[in-house]
């Protein structure tokens, strides 16, 4: 095995888009790679004794000094073995301590920096982060055209074509593992489900104003983690307890089981970068309700099995019961529609074939 990913990450949890659809997924289908996985700061949740063969977990502090020895003392060893390496920096945190950490070095000529969100909804620190890391990268990569084109033109000037588009794809094999032995089940309610960590860009309480009128059988799912949202106490006010569910942070498999088994998806996000949660939701077979961000329209498909709506309420709480008053086989179908649509133009294969062009480069620089 000549090749080495050393992708570097902030940390590690069950729904951790780096680590699922990047690292996890090349350490299981790129056989001549070797994956190293670098967790900076905090202790990692998962346990590297459920890690594949094909990934080497590094938990390394916040300390500058401390970064610099190990990971200069790995490229070492790499570049003595003759093996070809390139370095993935995902989060900004982890990536921007080790951006500086590592000045004055070659590492930056090694690295591949995706931004996973849209900068002009970052916060004011987070721009000056994002800005710094995608200028010490040798390759930019933005995770959708929208998240591209809302870059900042100084730096895509700067950079030129080192800044580029790779759309996130969907892990399609992996939900089929899990969903192929469900049944679906039946009751006389239509379940909604929205996957996404309860913080204000997500727009939940958006949602939660429209379920006041919506038809009594239609029941809401919000999985996500929650930071201190204060939903709970929202949806207590707002005598709707009995009709929508926080899970909190789940593992992704029992993610994927909840998808499959509720109805139609979800999502009033106000931003996105590229939205993998409604892709999964999609490729579990569910048709499909967004809020009209460019984010999620880039998704694109047929009003079959998806509806993009503006923040009116009236107009969710009209779609909301328009799906509740079809029949089950109705949903359905739609929802069939809309997986094909996704298995055909948003696989995980797709993007991991565009990474590995760059990675190639760097591997050989």
């Amino acid at each position: 095995m000549d090749k080495v990913i050393i992708t570097i990450l902030d940390g590690v949890g069950p729904t951790s888009m780096p680590y699922n659809e990047f690292v996890l997924w090349r350490a299981n289908h790129c056989h001549n790679e070797r994956q190293i996985l670098i967790v900076i700061g905090a202790k990692n949740s998962i346990s590297s004794s459920g890690f594949s063969g094909n990934i080497e977990l590094i938990q390394l502090g916040w300390n500058p000094f401390i970064i610099r020895k190990k990971l200069k003392g790995l490229l070492n060893e790499l570049k003595r073995k003759n093996v070809e390496f390139a370095i993935h920096l995902h989060q900004l945190k982890s990536a921007t301590i080790t951006q500086l950490s590592m000045l004055g070095t070659e590492f930056k000529e090694k690295t591949i920096f995706t931004v996973h969100s849209t900068f002009t909804g970052y916060a004011i620190h987070n721009k000056i982060q994002s800005y710094f890391n995608g200028l010490m990268a040798k390759y930019v990569a933005c995770v959708s055209n929208a998240s591209y084109t809302q870059y900042p033109a100084s730096l895509k000037k700067i950079k030129g074509d080192r800044v580029m588009f790779i759309r996130n794809g969907v892990d399609i094999d992996r939900i089929a593992q899990v969903t192929e032995g469900l049944t679906k089940k039946e009751n006389n309610n239509v379940v909604f489900v929205y996957v996404a960590r309860l913080i204000p860009l997500k727009n939940h309480s958006f949602l939660v104003e429209a379920v006041k009128n919506t038809d009594l059988r239609a029941r809401f799912v919000f999985i996500g983690k929650d930071n201190d949202s204060g939903l709970d106490l929202i949806i207590k006010n707002a005598g709707l307890e009995d009709r929508i569910t926080l899970t909190g942070l789940i593992p992704r498999e029992e993610v994927f089981s909840l998808i499959y088994n509720s109805d139609v998806y979800l999502s009033s996000s106000t931003l996105e970068g590229m939205p993998i949660s409604v892709l999964e939701a999609m490729c579990c077979g569910l048709p499909a309700i967004l809020s009209n961000i460019p984010q999620h329209k880039e998704i694109g498909g047929s009003e079959d099995f998806v509806t993009y709506l503006p923040f009116e309420k009236e107009l969710w709480i009209n779609e909301i019961n328009r799906y509740v008053q079809m029949s089950n086989n109705e949903r359905i179908e739609r929802g069939e529609k809309g997986k094909k649509y996704i298995e055909e133009h948003f696989s995980l294969q797709t993007m991991h074939q565009q990474y590995s062009i760059f990675y190639q480069k760097l591997q050989l620089c």
